[in-house]
């Protein structure tokens, strides 16, 4: 009785740790376990709750301990740090704003989601699914504007520079490179035909299209999700994924994250795009685009379409 007794005990304790974690109100349901996301979104469709992150710790569930159940009957506490202030509704109708967010779900236990884990979950938005959100200022959304801020950082410079060097010598552009350094084959081309066609072309295109760091570009485009920039965005965005040649190593934050693109397209019309993710199979003239951003410049049935882009 005695041993039971302190596992009864230590549950009690491990749930009352992972309801007050936080200054929202405490669910009327048992809490059997405990998730939360940061740098999330939070939304509702009127019938589901989509939670979108990477999880800051590996679900905290109360354990099997001498013959108890796994669980205690009852729920689960969601807590998703947003990174810019969500605007979410209850099933209720209430609309909710704040970017620190509390969602207490009863009868469902969240399921087991390693730290670190990037991840979406689309809950059922019943009666009984209370959402709490308050607006906090919290000490890392700072540390990346100072990041943002400083590019000239040594330690931020050095790591893109060893990236940078890894993926050009493993490239085929490095090839290429190398086969054009010869200044033969040039030095032959030239003398019986660029005075005639090459030299005329090549005055052309400096005048008209000299601003143009890509002249002969193209774009498509894609679903946006969190992209390698490690934001979150929708097919609403106008957001760009460039390629490796130009974003470097996609397993990690590119120096390009965050800068704007101007793009002219078939029509003559230009618009302006953020970079917020990597495109493994562009080349360094194709960006793949957000859908509202591709819309702006030609048709969907297209697929493909030629710009002229530069950065900005």
């Amino acid at each position: 009785m005695q041993i039971k007794l302190t596992s009864v005990l230590y549950l009690f304790a491990l749930g009352s740790s992972m309801v007050q974690a936080c200054h929202h109100p405490k669910p009327t349901h048992d809490v059997s376990c405990s998730l939360s996301f940061n740098r999330g979104k939070l939304s509702s469709n009127g019938t589901h709750i989509i939670i979108q992150g990477t999880t800051t710790a590996t679900t905290k569930c109360q354990k099997k301990r001498d013959g108890l159940a796994q669980s205690i009957a009852g729920g689960s506490v969601i807590h998703v740090f947003t990174k810019d202030t969500t605007h979410v509704k209850d099933a209720q109708g209430k609309t909710h704003h704040g970017n620190d967010c509390q969602v207490n779900v009863p009868e469902y236990s969240v399921p087991t989601i390693e730290k670190s884990t990037t991840t979406k979950l689309v809950l059922p938005l019943e009666k009984g699914v209370q959402i709490d959100c308050e607006r906090r200022h919290f000490k890392s959304k700072q540390k990346p504007t100072k990041h943002a801020a400083t590019p000239t950082t040594s330690t931020t410079k050095s790591t893109t520079t060893t990236t940078h060097t890894t993926h050009t010598t493993h490239t085929t552009t490095t090839t290429t490179h190398k086969e054009s350094k010869p200044t033969t084959t040039k030095k032959k081309e030239p003398k019986p035909t660029h005075d005639s066609h090459d030299d005329d072309d090549d005055d052309d295109d400096d005048d008209d299209d000299k601003d143009w760091e890509y002249d002969h570009g193209t774009v498509t485009f894609f679903t946006p999700n969190q992209g390698a920039c490690g934001e979150w965005n929708d097919d609403n965005d106008f957001i760009a994924a460039l390629g490796e040649d130009l974003y470097g190593d996609m397993d990690e934050e590119s120096k390009l994250c965050g800068k704007k693109i101007l793009i002219e397209g078939p029509n003559g019309n230009d618009i302006t795009v953020t970079v917020r993710d990597a495109c493994p199979p562009c080349d360094a003239s194709h960006i793949d685009l957000s859908p509202a951003a591709f819309a702006k410049l030609g048709k969907f049935d297209t697929g493909v379409l030629k710009v002229k882009w530069k950065f900005i």
